[in-house]
């Protein structure tokens, strides 16, 4: 693996230094939240605080309830939530086991942060440092009260997000833990989830692939992140780690992949670790306890409770905690390792670059400056507009264009272009580019509705820094198919007529045209121009219908949910339409994008599928009428 991708800046949400803005404070008499210091994130330098729910067992929920018997235990939220939320009830919890029951606040909680904010989501590792902040900051109150409690009983549990930060907290103090209960969590940050590519979940962790981008994504990263790397599980095996680890998740989970899932599953069997493996299939439904064989799985209080309540009432750890050994943790990755040092009692985490390695830079790097005669692309967008950011400097490359230069992509989920205008200035990094006169091209994704007013915010804005400037606007094929919110399954796909998802295919690029000729004709120029995506998933359809592409039989293939995120034939022919649109060049001269986004499970493209897509591409721009491509270029 080349090493200079570890130079990235892309470390910026991985590396931290350690940054104390205030003694912490003592534990509270009564339950309550309490903010404490927390290790800086590179990505907005500075002080950090997080807050720690802490929830006493006993009438009253005080501190005096606590007991020689008394345990501590996390119960961590999920993606997108705060304190507990999605996991495991703390009333419940510290009452039923007797334990100090603890919900934290950890790096990009709630849904602004971790979803609607630009910054690529963690993933479980300064969360998870943040978690066991959390849980030193009780253990270590505790003692320096002289409160006598339990430390051998330690636990953590969580659901969705919050399993994923609950095993990594286990992989990060691995002789801390007495027992950990993950409900569906993440166990793998993969290429569909932080490139928000094509595959088995509809996360977006917003990295990209471009090495010298500040939301780069190195492979040192991905290797911690891994729950089941089986090096890293061979090293907590050797450092003595004796919890014991369910996991419990739903084998229809189209959230958190299931394939990654048994993947990790079948690295934890062969680890030796003690390991429990919960899928949870249809047949094992209740209506009480599990629900649902999907994401949701069902009363996650009452699942912990099934599970693992005999467990948590009985089970107790050997020997001391991290806290109390304050030695380091070592997991070595490609080009160096990860260092988890307990020096100071809680965890601090760092990345060593191995020797001949160059260490990482702590800061984001700035924007790019454009090479002589290259074209710089800032992106903007919801899901749906995902791929041409990773995947348009393959392509360029291909054809040999110098100076292309990503300055990165501003990602909301179900965003409307609105969306985008009013994030907050701090974290609104499509204005910060463009206030930088270095943007050439701006990519704009609206929704459904139309028209979209922060279209024409931009434009203007974007005309003050760069009065050559092009906006391209992608026209995205219809969530759900047009029929509202949970209007189709996907299966439901491939008994509907083509004509009816055409119809309103194009009616709503009759909207968004009209909105656009309007602002150009407003200019003067044809600064705004059109790329139909929709258009051309539309043809892919009739396409299928024909029985004339390879590969595919029937329209639900060319999706992997209900509302319409897609496979990776439909992002290989939007990449080549935004190739036709940024360099106005015909995608049919390149090698193509081959099986980038393919799944192990979709096997390799038929060989005839590149030159469809591609030709596809072109005709669709060349027919576009506001698509700015009049012809074909060397």
């Amino acid at each position: 693996m080349n090493s200079s991708l570890h130079c990235a800046s892309a470390f910026f949400a991985i590396l931290a230094c350690p940054v104390l803005s205030a003694p912490p404070p003592l534990l509270p008499d009564k339950m309550g939240a309490v903010s404490i210091p927390a290790q800086e994130w590179p990505l907005k330098p500075g002080p950090r605080e997080i807050a720690v729910h802490i929830r006493y067992p006993a009438a009253g929920a005080k501190l005096e309830g606590v007991r020689p018997t008394t345990g501590l235990m996390l119960s961590l939220h999920n993606w997108g939530g705060t304190a507990s939320g999605g996991s495991a009830d703390v009333g419940v919890l510290a009452n039923q086991y007797n334990v100090i029951a603890i919900g934290v606040d950890y790096l990009q909680s709630g849904a602004q942060a971790s979803i609607k904010d630009p910054e690529p989501y963690d993933f479980g590792y300064l969360q998870a440092l943040d978690a066991l902040r959390a849980l030193h900051f009780v253990f270590d109150g505790l003692k320096q009260r002289g409160i006598a409690f339990d430390s051998t009983r330690i636990f953590t549990t969580g659901g969705s997000g919050g399993g994923n930060v609950s095993l990594m907290a286990n992989k990060l103090a691995p002789r801390t833990f007495t027992a950990v209960i993950d409900m569906c969590g993440m166990k793998k940050l993969n290429d569909d989830v932080a490139l928000n590519m094509p595959g088995g979940s509809t996360l977006d962790a917003r990295y990209v692939r471009d090495p010298q981008h500040p939301f780069y994504l190195a492979p040192d990263a991905q290797e911690l992140r891994f729950i089941g790397n089986p090096a890293h599980l061979a090293v907590m095996k050797q450092l003595g780690c004796t919890a014991k680890i369910f996991t419990v998740h739903g084998a229809d989970d189209a959230t958190c992949s299931f394939a990654d899932v048994q993947e990790y599953a079948a690295n934890m069997q062969a680890s030796g670790l003690d390991f429990t493996f919960v899928p949870v299939t249809k047949d094992k439904l209740d209506g009480k306890v599990f629900t649902s064989s999907e994401h949701a799985l069902g009363n996650r209080t009452l699942i912990v409770d099934q599970v693992a309540g005999e467990t948590l009432k009985t089970l107790h750890r050997a020997g001391r905690t991290d806290f109390e050994r304050k030695e380091d943790i070592r997991y070595a990755t490609t080009n160096g390792a990860w260092i988890i040092s307990y020096a100071k009692g809680y965890p601090e985490g760092r990345f060593e670059a191995a020797p001949g390695k160059p260490a990482p830079p702590m800061k984001p790097a700035p924007v790019a400056i454009k090479a002589a005669g290259g074209v710089n692309v800032f992106y903007t967008g919801h899901s749906f507009a995902g791929a041409p950011a990773n995947w348009l400097g393959i392509v360029a490359q291909q054809a040999n264009i110098a100076g292309y230069e990503n300055l990165g992509r501003q990602a909301l989920g179900a965003s409307r272009v609105i969306d985008h205008w009013k994030l907050a200035v701090a974290r609104n990094q499509a204005k910060d580019a463009l206030a930088k006169d270095n943007v050439d091209v701006l990519t704009l994704s609206p929704n459904m509705q139309m028209p979209d007013e922060g279209i024409d915010l931009f434009v203007d804005f974007a005309l003050q820094h760069n009065p050559n400037i092009r906006i391209l606007v992608q026209g995205s094929w219809m969530t759900w198919d047009g029929l509202g919110k949970d209007g189709i399954k996907n299966a439901e796909r491939d008994t509907r007529p083509v004509s009816e998802i055409r119809d309103r295919t194009m009616k709503h690029m009759d909207e968004i045209r009209a909105q656009l000729h309007a602002t150009n004709k407003r200019i003067g120029r044809e600064v705004c121009t059109l790329i139909p995506v929709g258009t051309a998933v539309v043809r892919l359809r009739e396409l299928i219908a024909e029985g004339k592409l390879p590969g595919f039989e029937r329209p639900s293939q060319l999706f992997v949910d209900d509302i319409g995120h897609n496979h990776a034939v439909i992002s290989h022919v939007q990449t080549y339409m935004y190739y036709a649109a940024v360099f106005h060049r015909d995608p049919q001269t390149l090698r193509g994008l081959g099986n980038n986004g393919w799944s192990k499970q979709d096997g390799v493209p038929e060989p005839e599928l590149t030159p469809l897509l591609q030709r596809l591409a072109w005709e669709t721009m060349l027919a576009e009428p506001l698509s700015g491509v009049k012809g074909a270029r060397p």
